[in-house]
């Protein structure tokens, strides 16, 4: 009788190790990208940004970053939560002559994923 339930709690141990692994490799986990604007980032007055599993599909995260005129960077940042693997990141791109959306296929494996949209932008 003791010994059945010790195989009890090995097994359960055991399974809640295995599922904090999987979640784990699984999960989400700190992502970085970079949106190269370049020389034309003096227009850029505002950057939304999307990321999607499929280009389709709702967006698992978004992000809006605000600049006054003149003043975007050159590369702007975007640090998120979000597993490793392969998406789709939108970017919409507001100018002082109008808007521009971009989609570029990153992937992101707990690193650095850079977006060029230099050659997008008026």
């Amino acid at each position: 009788m003791a010994g059945d339930r010790r195989t009890r709690y090995l097994i359960l141990g055991a399974a809640a190790i295995a599922a904090l692994l999987v979640f784990r490799l699984h999960g989400p986990r700190a992502q970085h990208v970079r949106v190269v604007l370049g020389a034309k980032s003096a227009k850029v007055t505002a950057l939304t940004l999307a990321l999607h599993e499929h280009p389709d599909d709702d967006p698992l995260r978004r992000a809006r970053f605000e600049y006054a005129r003149g003043a975007a960077p050159r590369v702007a940042s975007w640090d998120l939560e979000a597993p490793s693997g392969a998406y789709t990141v939108r970017v919409e791109a507001e100018t002082t002559e109008g808007r521009r959306t971009v989609e570029r296929e990153v992937t992101l494996a707990e690193g650095t994923a850079s977006v060029d949209v230099v050659e997008a932008l008026p």
